[in-house]
């Protein structure tokens, strides 16, 4: 799972969904959606006349996809763009994110995104992509889900190709019939990538350890007390249950991170960590490159937590997961 960026007609991939553009009043905008119109017909123009309208830019409804390739449509009042002081990076933001928080209410597995609201909404395509992008992979943090960022006109992938390959890695699909340079990977590992350097030491351990088991592990290796393992990183209470022989509960990705900074892992021992719940680090995410320099570094975590926030990023820890 993760983010591609392809390069053809949304209307052509085999996603599970797809997002287009609409109106509060979830009237179908653009040339998308005059094509949508006309494949699904009147079954279409019926759920959509039982369906509430949106109140707000930004939300998202999901319908049936009649006679598509996709299943599912998700439609989302994205904004106009009106000189970028009427909020309109902040619902461009929510857009991205109601949608892709419908695909995963509905098991979604696969969802493909236009570039919303650089149409007839004028919206400056670089900063739109930006912000698409940014959302996208900061959702797919604690999401397994895979997402498809589609560029229509050759013009627009070529002039923006330097932005794409900064950010993104493809996940096993073709851009424009080759892959897009600046992989660090071909080979996916559960949700995430490795980098080439963490792959061969980590092809030739051992996996079937759980998650406790491997915290406990690693604390003992470390010489590290239960408290000074949680401290600054998740509640007593909370670290006795995902520690629980056993245990089903599921901490977030950066409360793992946090813990693996409190034992002072190194980048091996935290990708490690990370493998049993399906989390890794991606040195191809400009915050994940932060946080691995940290790890490297031997930071402690309110370090690496000013770093990322002078960055524009969130904070491993802004409140202990309870």
């Amino acid at each position: 799972m993760g983010l591609s960026i392809i390069k053809g007609d949304i209307l052509d991939l085999n996603y599970e969904a797809i997002v287009v553009p609409s109106t509060p009043n979830l009237d179908l905008d653009g040339a998308i959606g005059e094509k949508i119109k006309k494949i699904c017909g009147r079954p279409l123009q019926v759920e959509l006349s039982q369906l509430k309208k949106i109140n707000q830019i930004g939300e998202a409804v999901i319908t049936n996809a009649y006679n598509m390739k996709c299943k599912k449509l998700i439609l989302v009042a994205d904004p106009k763009w009106q000189g970028g002081n009427c909020h309109e990076e902040e619902n461009l933001e929510r857009s991205y994110l109601n949608a892709l928080e419908l695909a995963d209410i509905f098991n979604v597995n696969g969802v493909a995104f236009p570039i919303l609201s650089t149409g007839v909404y004028q919206f400056p395509k670089k900063r739109a992509i930006e912000i698409a992008i940014k959302t996208i992979k900061k959702f797919l943090r604690d999401g397994d889900l895979s997402v498809a960022l589609v560029v229509y006109d050759a013009d627009t992938f070529e002039k923006y190709q330097n932005l794409f390959s900064k950010f993104t890695i493809v996940d096993g699909k073709l851009v424009d019939g080759e892959k897009l340079p600046g992989c660090f990977m071909e080979i996916k590992r559960n949700r995430g990538w490795y980098g080439r350097r963490t792959v061969d030491v980590l092809e030739n351990r051992s996996n079937k350890k759980s998650f406790a088991e491997t915290l406990e592990y690693f604390r003992i290796q470390h010489a590290k007390s239960h408290s000074d393992t949680y401290l600054n990183a998740i509640s007593k209470g909370m670290y006795n249950r995902i520690t629980k022989a056993g245990s089903k509960v599921i901490p977030k990705r950066s409360t793992v991170i946090a813990l693996a900074i409190n034992l002072g892992l190194n980048i091996m021992e935290t990708l490690e960590l990370l493998a049993p719940l399906k989390y890794t680090l991606n040195e191809a995410y400009e915050d994940d490159c932060i946080i691995i320099q940290g790890i490297e570094m031997m930071e402690d975590i309110d370090t690496i937590n000013k770093r990322l926030i002078a960055f524009s990023y969130p904070p491993l820890v802004t409140e202990k997961e309870d």
